[in-house]
């Protein structure tokens, strides 16, 4: 079983390709992450999940999110998933726990929860209080 604190590959699911390439530049200028990867279809994070095993997978619901979140628990265990949403609504949030996610983060603060989330792993804290909407779905 892979650690959560043992992150060091990242895929980035998302049909937006403005978004994949700010999410990826930020995640670039972190030296602990060793691989970012991303996928703009469903079909095509299949494959980068068979080929890269990665730690983190961010994922927006809208794409497919919850049969995404099958195709993970399919190919690899224990990946750490954060779901992603433009839209803070209840009901996605409680999708996302019962689909598997770990946790649920808006686009808009994708950038801060991300950073805080790798420096407290990298750190061994298993926190579930985050300042910008960050929900801890399970550990």
């Amino acid at each position: 079983m892979k650690k959560i604190m043992d992150i060091t590959t990242i895929l980035i699911i998302d049909e937006d390709p403005d978004f994949l390439a700010s999410t990826a530049a930020f995640l670039c200028s972190d030296p602990d992450l060793e691989e970012i990867y991303w996928a703009v279809s469903y079909q095509d994070a299949e494959q980068e999940i068979r080929c890269h095993n990665p730690g983190l997978i961010i994922c927006d619901l809208g794409l497919n999110g919850v049969e995404m979140l099958s195709t993970v628990a399919y190919y690899q265990e224990s990946p750490y998933i954060l779901i992603t949403s433009y839209y803070e609504n209840p009901d996605y949030i409680k999708l996302s726990r019962e689909s598997g996610g770990n946790a649920f983060c808006l686009k808009k603060n994708l950038k801060e929860a991300v950073s805080q989330f790798i420096l407290y792993k990298n750190k061994g804290i298993n926190s579930s209080i985050f300042k910008s909407k960050f929900y801890l779905l399970k550990q």
